[in-house]
């Protein structure tokens, strides 16, 4: 299987996220139960190809990432357990962020607008 690159917000709603950039990630080596969706195809001046070094972290290294870091990662969403509040609390997560990103991409002009619909068919947490 070929390398690829994960471009994602780790963390939690109670403590929230951060960017990620995993580049030349392996899939088939991947333990955590996942799907894959194609959404669309870009342009490969967009991706910066680098060694067959495997990297993580949250510095942006081509235009794809840089376009992805200025989505804002989710912060805390859920109330501490002490919490008094009655009002209703929008929970976000890396699922939220990914539909901003991928809006923000068609906006761009990036990706098409059946991205944003198959976006909806993809599974959910």
């Amino acid at each position: 299987m070929p390398l690829g690159k994960i471009i994602n917000v780790q963390g939690s709603p109670s403590e929230g996220f951060i960017h990620e950039f995993e580049r030349n990630h392996d899939l088939s080596t991947e333990t955590r139960n996942h799907s894959l969706k194609l959404l669309c195809k870009v342009d490969k001046g967009m991706i910066l190809e680098n060694d067959d070094e495997y990297s993580i972290d949250d510095v942006p290294q081509d235009q794809l990432e840089e376009l992805a870091r200025g989505v804002n990662a989710p912060g805390p969403s859920l109330r501490p357990a002490g919490s008094t509040s009655k009002t209703r609390i929008k929970i976000e997560n890396c699922q939220t962020w990914l539909t901003q990103f991928v809006s923000l991409m068609v906006e761009k002009g990036v990706f098409p607008e059946e991205a944003l619909v198959e976006m909806e068919r993809a599974p959910r947490n």
